[in-house]
């Protein structure tokens, strides 16, 4: 992503503003979203979010990994449909473990302190997604920009 962007600066305040976004995935019965905490890597090349292990997020993305996830800045007002800015980003989710995993959960808890005791419980899968493409899209009558 390049700072100077105005595209880019928006991603940026997206991805380092908000602290929850809705995850889409697929599996054998259809697609699903999930409401997730997440945190972004310094670079807003890689989203960290964590997931139970018996939920269907989780079976969902050990059979396919391929994942969305939705972060926008709505305040659930009139003026959303123009103002409102929403990042739609793309990529493969893979379960973190080991030291990967240590080091993915202090970036995730710097930004979601209360959840340290779910983090760090045995039933709680890390999962980052390497960030493929992304798209923009700003008020009602925005349209999504093209994947990076």
């Amino acid at each position: 992503m390049r700072d100077g962007d105005e595209s880019a600066a928006a991603m940026r305040r997206l991805l380092t503003g908000r602290r929850y976004g809705v995850l889409a995935t697929a599996g054998p019965n259809g697609p699903h979203a999930s409401l997730v905490a997440f945190a972004a890597h310094d670079d807003l090349a890689r989203i960290i979010f964590p997931t139970p292990r018996d939920t269907l997020k989780y079976s969902n993305l050990k059979s396919e990994p391929r994942a969305a996830l939705l972060v926008d800045d709505r305040a659930n007002s009139a003026d959303d449909l123009e103002r409102a800015t929403a990042l739609t980003i793309r990529g493969a989710a893979r379960e973190l473990t080991g030291r990967e995993r240590r080091e993915a959960a202090e970036v995730f808890l710097a930004r979601h302190r209360s959840l340290k005791s779910f983090v760090d419980s045995p039933e709680c899968a890390l999962f980052t997604i390497e960030i493929a493409s992304a798209g923009l899209a700003e008020g009602f009558s925005g349209t999504e920009g093209r994947p990076s």
